[in-house]
C-alpha cells in the first residue's frame, strides 16, 4: 500500500454532511486504487503538532492540502502546512493543493475572506510564527493544483485527483526487492531472476556502473550554476542512454519546481500533421500538458497561455527522449527560453552530430564498455559479483564475447546462466556458439527461444496483451525486473530492440484471451495470425497502425475499441458484426477521413469519441441506426462540414459535442426531433451562421446549450422558447449577435445566461423578467449595450449580474430596488455610467458592488447606506467622484472600502467610523483629499488605513 497524507479539511462546505460525503467519496476512490490515505482527524489535537502526526507527514510520499475559505482559521492546519512544505523542500515530498471554493491568489496574498481569517488567527502570535505561515501559504499557492471552481462535477474532481495521485505514486515507486523477484521466478518456471540479498555489497547496488554514469551526469548538469543548460546523451541503441537519463531524473528532479520526461517524442511530433506549425504546436502542447500535470485526454480546452505563465521563470527539468531531428528541438525552443534560471534540458539521441548542430556543448557520449567492463557487467548478473566464480573464468570470458558489447545483451545472458552449475554452462556452450554472433538481435532471440512453451506464451502476452488477472500482472513485473528498461506503468514497454524482434515473430499466434492492450504499438498493419473474433476489448492507443483487417470478421464479442491518438490510422474495418460494441474511441486519429457505413450495425454503441479527428469530413448516414448511442463527441473535427440528417433518428442521444468544428456551416433542419438530447455543445463553430428554425421542439429535454465563440451567429431562432428544460445557455464571444428573441422568456427554467463578449448586442428583450429561476447573468464586454430593460429586476432570483466593461451603459433602471436576492453587482469599467439609481438601497442582499474605473461617476446616492448587507465597495479609479455620502456610516456590515486613485475626491465623511465592521479603507493616490477626520482612525475594527501619496499625507498609515 502507498501512504498519502491528507491535510485536514475545515467544515466549510455548507455543512458537516457535505464534508463527510466528500471525504467518503475520495476515500473510496483512493481505496480502489490501492492508496492508503492518512487523515489527521483521529489524532488528538493540542497546542502543537503531535509526534505521530509529524511522523505520518514525513513518511508520506504525497501530501494533499485542502485549502478552503476557513483553512486559515486554524493554527493546527497552518502548522501542518509548514511541516508539509518543509518536507517538500528537504525530502522532495510531492504536494498537491486542492483549492476548494477559494482563489489561489487569495491564499498566496492572504486577501479576501481567506486573508481576513488569517489575520485573526495571527493575532497574539509571534512575528516568526506568522511569517512561517505566510511563507508556507505563498509556497503552496504557487504549486499547480486543483481549483474546485473549474469543475462543475465534484465526482469528476475527486476522480481526477485520485488518478493524478496514483500516477505520482507509480512514478516514484521503488523497484521490487529480492523476495518479490523470487516469487516471480517461481511462477515463471524456467526463468531465473537475480536476487542480491545474499551478496550485500556496493557492487550489487551498481551492476551496470551506474554510479560512474551519475558522476558524469552530475558534472554535466552543474546544478550550482543558474544558467539554462542543455545536456545531450548520445550513443547506439541498447547502450543504456534512457536508463542513465531516468536515473538522473530520479536522483535530481526533486531539486526543480517542475519536471517531466517527454518520452517517444516522435509520437507527439507527428509526421502526418497538416503543417510544420501544427506539428510544433502538438509537441509544445504535450510538453506543457505534462509539466502542468494535465491529462491530455480531457474534454476541457487546454489553455497554453495559462501553462506558459505558470512555468515562466521557474526552475524546470525536462528529459526529451528519442530525438532524431533538429525540427523537434526547434519546436521546443520557445518554451525553453521561458524556463527560469537553473533549468536543465536533457536530450537523448543516437546521433551526436545532431546535438552539436543544435549548439549543445555539454554531451555525454555513452560508449561501449571496455572488455574488462563488459565482463564485470556480465558477471554481476551471472554471479552477483564483478568477477566470475573459481573455475568459471574462461567460460565467462567466452560468453561475454559472444554476447556482444551492449549492456542489454550482457544482462540477458548473465540472467539466463545465473544459478547454473559449471557443467550446465559447459553443456550450453555449443548452442551459444551457434546462436550468438555478438549482435544484440541474436541474444534477444536466444533468450526468447530458451523459454519453455508456457513462459514463451507468457512473454508473447506481455508483448501483445494483458488479460486483467493477477498472474499477468506478476509476469509483467517479472519482465520489468529482468529487462531493466521496462517501465511498469506501460503494458508494452520493453526495450525497443526487444520489441523490434518479437513483433516480427509469431507472437500473436496463440493469443485467445479476449483482451488485447498494446499502447504505442509499432505495427503499421494488423497481424494476419491474430483473429479478432476472440476479442472482447481492443485497446491500442497511440499505435502506428494505418489499417486493420480486411473483409467481414465475426466481432460479436467485441465491447470496447480504443485507437485514440493513432495518428496514422486512415480507415476502420467492416463493423457490421460488432453488434455488442459499446465504446468506440478514435480521439485524435488525425488521418481518419470517414467511418464505415457498417457503423449503423453497432446497435448497442453507447459512446463514440471522434474528438480532434481533423481529417474527418463527414459521418455516414447509417449513424442514425445506432439507436442506443447516448454520447457523440466530435470536438475539434475541423474538416466536418455538416451532420447527416439521420442523426436525429438516434433516439437515445443525450450528449452531442461539436465544439470547434470550424467548418461546420449548419445543423440538420430536424435536429429538434432529437427528443432525448440534454447537452449540445457548438462552442467555437465559427462558420455557423444560424440555427434551424425548428431548432427546439416543445417536447425538448435540452438542459445545456453552449454556443460560445460562434462568431458568425447573427441570431437565435424563436423556437428557443420551447426549451422549457434549458438550465444553462452560453453565448460568450458571439460577436455578431445583435439581439435575443423575445421568446427566450419562455425558457422559464433557465438558471445561467452568459452573454459576455457579445460586442454587437444592443439590448435584452423585456421578456427576460419571466426567467424566474435565473441566478447568474453575465453581460461583461457587451460594449454596445446602452441600457437594461426595467423588467429585468422582476427576475427575482437573480443573484449575480456582471456588467463590467459595458462602456456604452449610461444608467441602470430604477427597478433595481426589486432585486431582493442580488448579492453581486459588477459595473467595473462602465466608463459612461453617470449615476446609480436611488433605489439601490433597497437591494438588501447586495454584498459586493464593483464600480472601479467608472470615470463618469460623480456621486453615489444617499440610499447606498441602506444596503445593509453591503460588505465590499470598490470605487477605485473613479476619477470624477467628488464625495461619498455620509450614509455609508450606516452600512454596518461594510468591511472594505476602496477609494484609491479617486483623484477628485475632496473628503471622506467622519461618519465612516460608525461602520463597525470596516477593517480596510484605501485612500492611496487621492491627490485632492483635503481633510481626513482624525476620528476615522478610531474605527473599532479598522486594520488598514492607506493614505499613500495623498497630497497632505505623504506616508501610508497602516493600523
Amino acid at each position: 500500500m502507498d501512504l498519502c497524507f491528507w491535510n485536514r479539511i475545515l467544515d466549510d462546505f455548507g455543512g458537516q454532511d457535505v464534508r463527510r460525503a466528500f471525504l467518503s467519496h475520495i476515500l473510496m476512490e483512493f481505496e480502489i486504487k490501492g492508496i492508503t490515505l492518512f487523515i489527521d482527524n483521529e489524532i488528538k489535537r493540542g497546542e502543537s503538532i503531535a509526534p505521530e502526526l509529524k511522523r505520518a507527514i514525513r513518511e508520506s510520499r504525497v501530501a494533499i492540502v485542502m485549502l478552503s475559505r476557513k483553512y486559515a482559521s486554524s493554527t493546527w492546519c497552518l502548522d501542518e502546512l509548514v511541516e508539509i512544505m518543509e518536507c517538500r523542500k528537504e525530502l522532495g515530498q510531492l504536494v498537491v493543493p486542492v483549492f476548494y471554493e477559494v482563489d489561489p491568489s487569495n491564499v498566496r496574498k492572504q486577501t479576501g475572506d481567506f486573508g481576513e481569517r488569517f489575520r485573526r488567527t495571527c493575532e497574539g502570535k509571534t512575528k516568526g510564527e506568522t511569517e512561517r505561515w505566510r511563507q508556507a501559504l505563498r509556497d503552496v499557492a504557487n504549486i499547480l493544483g486543483y481549483h474546485s471552481r473549474d469543475w462543475t462535477n465534484e465526482a469528476a474532481l475527486i476522480e481526477s485527483i485520485a488518478i493524478d495521485i496514483s500516477q505520482k505514486l507509480i512514478n516514484s515507486t521503488p523497484s521490487c526487492d529480492g523476495d518479490e523477484a523470487d516469487m516471480f521466478a517461481e511462477i515463471t518456471s524456467g526463468i531465473s531472476v537475480t536476487s542480491n540479498d545474499s551478496e550485500s555489497s556496493s557492487d550489487s547496488d551498481n551492476p551496470d556502473g551506474m554510479d560512474a554514469h551519475m558522476e558524469k551526469m552530475k558534472e554535466l548538469l552543474c546544478l550550482e550554476s543558474d544558467e539554462v543548460r542543455m545536456i545531450g546523451i548520445s550513443g547506439p541503441r541498447g547502450i543504456g542512454k534512457t536508463t542513465i537519463a531516468n536515473n538522473t531524473y530520479d536522483q535530481f528532479s526533486h531539486q526543480f519546481h517542475f519536471s517531466t520526461i517527454l518520452a517517444n517524442i516522435n509520437e507527439y511530433y507527428a509526421s502526418n500533421c497538416r503543417s510544420e506549425e501544427d506539428a510544433k504546436l502538438q509537441l509544445t502542447r504535450q510538453l506543457l500538458f505534462q509539466l502542468s500535470n494535465q491529462n491530455d485526454d480531457t474534454d476541457e480546452i487546454f489553455h497554453l497561455g495559462v501553462a506558459q505563465e505558470t512555468l515562466k521563470d521557474k526552475k524546470v527539468l525536462v528529459v526529451v527522449d528519442d530525438v532524431d531531428g533538429l525540427r523537434q528541438l526547434d519546436a521546443l525552443e520557445k518554451e525553453i527560453r521561458c524556463f527560469g534560471p537553473g533549468s536543465r534540458i536533457i536530450v537523448i539521441t543516437k546521433d551526436q552530430r545532431l546535438l552539436k548542430a543544435y549548439g549543445i556543448d555539454h554531451i555525454y557520449n555513452v560508449d561501449y564498455p571496455l572488455p574488462d567492463e563488459a565482463l564485470q557487467i556480465f558477471c554481476m548478473y551471472a554471479f552477483g559479483q564483478k568477477a566470475p566464480y573459481d573455475g568459471f573464468a574462461d567460460l565467462a570470458q567466452e560468453i561475454t564475447t559472444l554476447s556482444g558489447k551492449l549492456p542489454l545483451g550482457l544482462r540477458l545472458m548473465g540472467t539466463y546462466l545465473q544459478y547454473m552449475s559449471k557443467q550446465e554452462w559447459t553443456d550450453q556452450l555449443p548452442r551459444l556458439r551457434t546462436s550468438l554472433d555478438g549482435e544484440i538481435e541474436s541474444v534477444l532471440k536466444f533468450s526468447y527461444e530458451s523459454l519453455c512453451g508456457e513462459d514463451k506464451e507468457s512473454f508473447q502476452q506481455h508483448i501483445a496483451c494483458s488479460s486483467y488477472d493477477d498472474s499477468s500482472e506478476m509476469v509483467e513485473e517479472f519482465f520489468a525486473k529482468t529487462f531493466s528498461d521496462v517501465r511498469q506503468e506501460l503494458i508494452i514497454s520493453n526495450h525497443d530492440l526487444t520489441e523490434d524482434l518479437f513483433t516480427r515473430e509469431r507472437a500473436f499466434e496463440e493469443i485467445s484471451n479476449g483482451f488485447l492492450r498494446w499502447e504505442y504499438s509499432p505495427l503499421t498493419c494488423w497481424p494476419s495470425m491474430l483473429h479478432p473474433e476472440f476479442l472482447v476489448e481492443l485497446y491500442m492507443p497511440k499505435s502506428k497502425l494505418e489499417k486493420l483487417w480486411e473483409g467481414v470478421r465475426s466481432l460479436e464479442n467485441l465491447r470496447l475499441v480504443d485507437f485514440s491518438s493513432s495518428k496514422n490510422l486512415k480507415e476502420l474495418p467492416n463493423l457490421s458484426t460488432a453488434t455488442n460494441l459499446k465504446i468506440l474511441n478514435l480521439r485524435c486519429c488525425t488521418s481518419l477521413v470517414e467511418l464505415p457505413s457498417s457503423i449503423g450495425n453497432a446497435t448497442n454503441l453507447h459512446n463514440l469519441h471522434l474528438e480532434y479527428c481533423a481529417s474527418l469530413v463527414k459521418l455516414p448516414s447509417s449513424i442514425g441506426k445506432a439507436i442506443n448511442l447516448t454520447e457523440l463527441y466530435l470536438t475539434g473535427c475541423s474538416s466536418l462540414v455538416e451532420l447527416p440528417a439521420s442523426i436525429v433518428n438516434a433516439n437515445n442521444l443525450q450528449k452531442l459535442h461539436l465544439g470547434y468544428c470550424t467548418s461546420l456551416v449548419k445543423l440538420p433542419s430536424l435536429i429538434g426531433n432529437a427528443r432525448n438530447l440534454k447537452e449540445l455543445c457548438l462552442s467555437g463553430c465559427s462558420s455557423l451562421v444560424e440555427l434551424p428554425a425548428y431548432f427546439v421542439k416543445a417536447t425538448s429535454t435540452l438542459q445545456k446549450l453552449n454556443l460560445e465563440y460562434c462568431s458568425s451567429l447573427v441570431k437565435l431562432p424563436s423556437s428557443i422558447g420551447n426549451a422549457i428544460n434549458l438550465k444553462e445557455l452560453y453565448l460568450i464571444g458571439c460577436s455578431s449577435l445583435v439581439e435575443l428573441p423575445a421568446s427566450l422568456g419562455k425558457a422559464t427554467n433557465l438558471e445561467i445566461l452568459d452573454l459576455s463578449n457579445c460586442s454587437s448586442l444592443v439590448e435584452l428583450p423585456s421578456s427576460i423578467e419571466n426567467l424566474s429561476r435565473i441566478h447568474y447573468l453575465d453581460l461583461s464586454n457587451c460594449s454596445c449595450l446602452v441600457e437594461l430593460p426595467s423588467s429585468i429586476w422582476n427576475a427575482t432570483n437573480l443573484g449575480e449580474l456582471i456588467l463590467k466593461n459595458c462602456s456604452s451603459l449610461v444608467e441602470l433602471p430604477y427597478s433595481i430596488g426589486n432585486a431582493t436576492r442580488l448579492w453581486k453587482l459588477d459595473l467595473s469599467n462602465c466608463s459612461s455610467l453617470v449615476e446609480l439609481p436611488s433605489s439601490i438601497g433597497k437591494a438588501t442582499s447586495l454584498e459586493y458592488l464593483y464600480l472601479s474605473n467608472c470615470s463618469s461617476l460623480v456621486e453615489l446616492p444617499y440610499s447606498i447606506g441602506h444596503a445593509t448587507s453591503l460588505r465590499y465597495l470598490y470605487l477605485n479609479n473613479c476619477s470624477n467622484l467628488i464625495e461619498v455620502p455620509s450614509s455609508l456610516g450606516y452600512a454596518t456590515n461594510l468591511k472594505k472600502l476602496d477609494l484609491s486613485w479617486c483623484t477628485n475626491l475632496v473628503e471622506v465623511p467622519a461618519s465612516i467610523r460608525n461602520s463597525t465592521s470596516l477593517w480596510q479603507l484605501d485612500l492611496d493616490n487621492c491627490s485632492s483629499l483635503l481633510n481626513v477626520s482624525s476620528s476615522i482612525g478610531n474605527g473599532v475594527h479598522l486594520k488598514k488605513l492607506d493614505l499613500s501619496l495623498c497630497t497632505d499625507h505623504h506616508a501610508p498609515v497602516v493600523m
